[in-house]
């Protein structure tokens, strides 16, 4: 029994245990599922939370992304690299920062180049937990706005109006234009126009007024003069009668002068007749000659014996040409190829008188006057006389030198007579208005087209004497310019930076080498996006040398090109809203010379400005070939050496082969010109020309302390464009 009761205490005692096991794991499981449901409902709390901070710290951001981009349009904006903080309720806030360009865009996107022109704003919200200020939510915001360019930087005042020109020179510095040149389009000059004054060369023109010219195989005497100037005697002389009398009473659609005497009648050849105004109240009219290549031809005749006197009134425009005939016999115009002549020379810069003999024996004599000062505007009377045994100079009445000279009169039955310049007349002149009569075949080979505007037109003497040239000769339009200010313009300084709009980032200006050869320098879309270069001293450009944007100089050194395949070529910036021109900055600004040396091969693309000298230094084998414009202080365009190994006696030789040819051709089958190519090689086509471009380019004069691009004048600020948008990127 003992045993039995003990075997039901230990099963009793077994079920005692094995209930307190299941309790025990029923109490586990529902503590487990207890903390599992408490757990859900804290981690529901939690999403909750976090969910809302999320949705505040988006709208954080939205409301600093809208403060930033409203910010971009105020004139006060300070611009990218700068950020700001703006507080969105207690627990929430965003920080926006302003940065250059757009990451979206890669090199090989086709909008690429808008890149410095886009900022964006990056807004970064926080919403942080109340309770827990470490414990925050975060997001990103970016957006993308590109400038509207609605104006630039203003011009100076006066800048437009240089516009209209491919050509503008606005110091007093003289313009030496030799050729062959080609300038197309307008040109304006504010200093004197050297045109072409080494060669071809020139004879000896008149450029004034002539009247009451004769001729006497006689010596009359110094009281006779007198007489005839005072009007006591005509030049019909009690006992001496000229052999020719020119009085110049011609119709003014005359082409021969008549002689009084009916001996030697001229033709009117350029120069005008009944030129009104003669030197006495009975002379009603003259001659007038345009100091270029108006000349009467009187064919020829000669003065037999040992005498010979020659009196003329004169009135002298411009004194322009060092010697110019009056009255002449030759074949040229060196002293010896005169065989006699009434004229004007500058004897020790003082127009004088001078008077030429030349006899069977003692060759050619000149009587050159050491008294009688010459001025323009005034009527003279001239009288030279030869009597066998002196040369005598009058003026007015009144001698005024003479010299030993004996011998009887040389005959030249082939040599001509000629009234206002010398045989066979200019090549200068003949020369270009070839060049003009070319156009006709299609070539435009003028070294300007025009029109040509020049300061002072009618009060510098060169110019004045220009304006024929360039009219009568070449065909060009000349006006009497107002007034540039090229002072207006300043050259920069040293430009070390620009910024493309206000705010916009600063780009530095790379500093070019000594010599640019075999590279090209030109616009980087994240470092240099104008292709703004600088150099402080002396620059070469050598061979393959290319420079894409703007070349600053602001050294007092020159900027030489020396190489072949050298271009320069300007950028052209991007087109303001709502205008279809294409503005432009300059090519080229330099504060010292350009120079264009021998050998050398080059284009510029755009405009050049040059606050010293453009110099066209080369004498052979050079070419320099401009589109745009040129803006420069003094302009040298120096004599090729082929040309100028040409003689004055080479040139007149050419053009007395060419009139026996087809001198008497109304419309000669070869033009001087070309013949001249034919004789001795020099082309008329110029290797240095100048012409605008054709694509409506406006080129835009900058002020580098101020942004490119501004807020137009009806804008508060910069207005932009909102092209992109991204949340949590």
């Amino acid at each position: 029994m003992n045993q039995a009761n003990t075997y039901r205490r230990s099963g009793a005692r077994r079920r005692w245990g094995v209930s307190l096991v299941i309790v025990l794991g029923i109490l586990t499981i529902t503590l487990a599922m207890s903390y599992a449901i408490v757990r859900v409902q804290a981690t529901s709390v939690q999403i909750q939370s976090n969910g809302k901070r999320t949705l505040n710290a988006r709208q954080a951001a939205l409301t600093g992304v809208s403060e930033g981009l409203r910010r971009m349009r105020l004139a006060n904006w300070p611009g990218v690299d700068t950020s700001f903080t703006i507080q969105v309720g207690d627990d929430a806030w965003s920080d926006v920062v302003y940065s250059t360009g757009d990451s979206s865009l890669l090199p090989s996107s086709s909008d690429y180049a808008e890149f410095p022109y886009r900022v964006t704003v990056t807004s970064t919200g926080y919403a942080a937990d109340p309770t827990d200020p470490d414990h925050r939510a975060m997001y990103k915001i970016e957006a993308v706005s590109q400038l509207i360019r609605r104006a630039l930087y203003a011009a100076p005042q006066q800048w437009d109006a240089t516009q209209n020109y491919t050509l503008l020179q606005w110091s007093s510095q003289d313009i030496v234009a030799e050729l062959p040149l080609h300038v197309e389009g307008a040109a304006y000059m504010a200093g004197a126009l050297r045109l072409a004054e080494t060669y071809p060369t020139d004879a000896r023109p008149f450029d004034g007024n002539l009247d009451e010219i004769a001729v006497y195989e006689k010596a009359i005497s110094a009281s006779e003069i007198a007489y005839i100037y005072f009007g006591f005697y005509s030049y019909a002389l009690p006992d001496n009668m000229p052999i020719s009398w020119w009085r110049f009473e011609d119709a003014y659609d005359s082409n021969i002068l008549t002689d009084a005497m009916g001996l030697h009648p001229g033709t009117y050849q350029g120069a005008s007749p009944a030129a009104a105004g003669g030197p006495r109240w009975w002379h009603g009219n003259g001659a007038s000659f345009d100091g270029y290549d108006d000349l009467i031809d009187l064919n020829t005749f000669n003065i037999s014996g040992n005498q010979l006197t020659i009196v003329a009134w004169f009135k002298v425009d411009d004194f322009d040409a060092p010697k110019s005939n009056i009255i002449a016999k030759s074949n040229g115009v060196s002293d010896q190829e005169h065989w006699w002549m009434l004229g004007i020379e500058k004897n020790h810069g003082l127009n004088r008188l001078c008077f030429r003999v030349k006899t069977e024996s003692g060759g050619t004599k000149t009587l050159r006057a050491h008294g009688g000062n010459l001025y323009p505007g005034q009527w003279m009377f001239a009288a030279a006389v030869y009597d066998g045994e002196k040369m005598r100079l009058y003026l007015n009445g009144a001698p005024i030198a003479e010299t030993n000279k004996s011998g009887n009169l040389a005959n030249g039955a082939q040599v001509g007579v000629w009234m206002g310049d010398a045989y066979p007349g200019s090549p200068k002149t003949k020369y270009l208005a070839g060049l003009n009569a070319m156009r006709a075949g299609g070539a435009d080979y003028r070294p300007f087209t025009g029109p040509v505007d020049l300061m002072g037109m009618m009060d510098m003497a060169d110019n004045h004497a220009k304006t024929d040239l360039l009219q009568d000769a070449l065909g060009v339009v000349v006006n009497e310019a107002t007034y540039l200010d090229g002072s207006a313009i300043n050259h920069p300084g040293e430009v070390a930076t620009y910024r493309l709009y206000p705010g916009g980032k600063a780009y530095d200006v790379p500093s070019l080498g000594s010599r640019v050869q075999n590279a090209t320098w030109e616009p980087d879309v994240l470092t240099n996006p104008l292709g703004v270069f600088r150099r402080a001293n002396d620059l070469e450009l050598g061979d393959n040398a290319k420079i894409r944007g703007t070349l600053i100089s602001t050294s007092t050194r020159a900027v030489e090109v020396r190489g072949t395949n050298v271009v320069l070529e300007g950028v052209p910036l991007p087109k303001l809203d709502g205008q279809s021109s294409t503005f432009q900055l300059p090519t080229m600004i330099l504060r010292d010379d350009f120079k264009i040396k021998s050998d050398s091969q080059s284009s510029l693309l755009g405009q050049a400005v040059v606050f010293e000298t453009f110099n066209f230094d080369a004498d052979h084998n050079a070419a320099f070939h401009l589109t745009g414009r040129l803006f420069t202080s003094e302009l040298i365009v120096k004599p090729r050496a082929d040309w100028s190994d040409l003689s004055r006696a080479q040139w007149q030789q050419m053009l007395a082969d060419y009139l026996a040819i087809y001198g008497a051709d109304i419309q000669p089958a070869v033009l001087f010109p070309e013949w001249v190519l034919q004789q001795s090689g020099l082309s008329p086509e110029p290797q240095l020309t100048m012409k605008p471009d054709d694509q409506n380019i406006r080129y835009h004069w900058h002020d580098w302390t101020q942004p490119v691009f501004v807020a137009r004048f009806d804008d508060n600020g910069l207005v932009w464009d909102l092209v992109d948008w991204r949340e949590n990127p």
